[in-house]
């Protein structure tokens, strides 16, 4: 059964019409595999990655088109089957997007790493040459910020070669000249990966997945040279709850503070104990607190929640990040349970203007009456993408009927699109 729970009081400060409109995209019909996602806005067309079982595919969406085209890299690497990867390692990487501006703008993607290119490049978003001049050696990209003209790169370590998980940079235009940050204080590579990257009052933040001791958030201040040599670890052991926190799952600024959500992927209703996502924040002094949380034992001492709610926002089930993102001073955050048979699987949308208090959310009823479960939240500044499909672990039901309350029109022409079979892509204007 899937219950998609929805709020429809009104959270206050919050105007009743926060989403203007909703635009279906492309409907997806019967099961899909889609297990990751990333989408970005550029040059006026929508690209998507997508990973399944069958590998990664990019798709685009021409502001004239009525359908998703698949787009490829202008040549298949040679050395594909030479591309390090992170061996033993827990850690998928997630597919990411980055644009560098400037006079001709630049889109960076990790999304080719199944063709044997570790990091492509477009300037029109249709053809994507290898960057010729990354270095080779090192496992796949994990993580792009683009910043200032610059653009960094994490890659993964190689266990093989006992090589550590790193930062690199350049500021093209030609991106040859790509340089190493100082040598890795992150870790192990079988265990450590760094997996979100953000530029924040000067400072380079790198968040580090830890299989062992729980997730790492580290900074470091930005030059006209690169990155300074005085990194400083902000956060370790999961913030106090370990490897129930082995991973920072989102990461953005909220209210001129960093906000992250932290937990653990991979995980299935089969879990003894599911552990639901913890919801965090950090000032530029390196204070932190718990917004939603166990209470815990720290070395600055006792850690309660300011919101009075536990892991998964009250229900440890919800071990499901489906999304976070900011907008016009308030925080949203989704997520869900995990599926277990013959159980709801539910998922919430939540919103908070000062951290301490948090209200289900208003959601548009065509998406509750299309039935099908949320996949992911992508934030596009002044609309947002909704992604949904069925998939083997949820089993259908009829949920609760809301009324639209907002405009929808259907746009894409059945049978067209290369999205992968299943996927449903709506847009939603903010």
């Amino acid at each position: 059964m899937l219950v998609i729970q929805l709020g429809y009081g009104l959270l206050s400060g919050v105007p009743s019409d926060w989403f203007h409109a909703i635009e279906c995209l492309s409907r997806g019909t019967g099961s899909t595999a889609v297990t990751a996602l990333a989408g970005v806005e550029f040059d006026g067309a929508l690209h998507l990655a997508t990973r399944t079982p069958a590998g990664v595919e990019v798709v685009r969406r021409g502001v004239d088109q009525p359908y998703w085209r698949a787009v490829y890299p202008t040549v298949r690497g040679e050395n594909a089957s030479m591309l390090a990867e992170p061996a033993r390692s827990p850690f998928l990487p997630s597919l990411t997007f980055a644009i560098v501006a400037g006079n001709r703008p630049r889109l960076f993607t990790n999304a080719f790493h199944d063709h044997g290119v570790a990091l492509a490049w477009s300037d029109t978003g249709e053809c994507f040459p290898p960057v010729t001049g990354f270095p080779a050696g090192y496992g796949p990209v994990t993580a792009l910020l683009a910043h200032e003209g610059r653009l960094f790169a994490a890659v993964a370590g190689d266990a093989a070669s006992g090589r550590a998980p790193a930062l690199l940079w350049d500021e093209g235009p030609a991106w040859e000249r790509w340089r190493p940050m100082v040598e890795s204080p992150f870790g192990d590579p079988a265990h450590v990966m760094i997996t979100h990257l953000i530029a924040w009052h000067g400072r380079l933040y790198a968040a580090v997945a830890n299989d062992e001791r729980g997730f790492q958030l580290w900074r470091a201040g930005l030059t006209p040279e690169g990155v300074a040599e005085d990194w400083h670890c902000v956060l370790r052991d999961g913030a106090g709850r370990h490897t129930g926190n082995r991973e920072i799952l989102a990461l953005t600024v909220w209210n001129d503070e960093l906000c992250l959500a932290a937990g653990r992927t991979g995980q299935t209703a089969a879990n003894a104990r599911p552990l639901g996502v913890d919801l965090l924040r950090v000032d530029q002094d390196d204070r932190w607190e718990i917004l939603a949380g166990a209470v815990r034992f720290t070395p600055e001492g006792l850690k309660v929640p300011l919101a009075s709610l536990g892991s998964g926002l009250g229900d440890p089930a919800r071990a499901n990040l489906l999304g976070l993102f900011s907008h016009r001073g308030t925080l949203y955050i989704a997520a869900g349970t995990l599926p277990e048979a013959g159980e709801p699987v539910r998922q919430q949308l939540w919103a908070s203007s000062d951290g301490e208090q948090f209200e289900p959310w208003e959601w548009p009823g065509p998406l509750v009456e299309a039935a099908q479960p949320l996949l992911g939240l992508i934030y596009l500044g002044d609309h947002l993408l909704a992604c949904t499909g069925t998939t083997a672990r949820f089993s259908s039901a009829d949920p609760d009927i809301a009324e639209p309350g907002v405009a929808i029109s259907t746009t894409a022409e059945s049978g067209i699109d290369s999205l992968p079979p299943g996927l449903t892509v709506w847009r939603l204007s903010l």
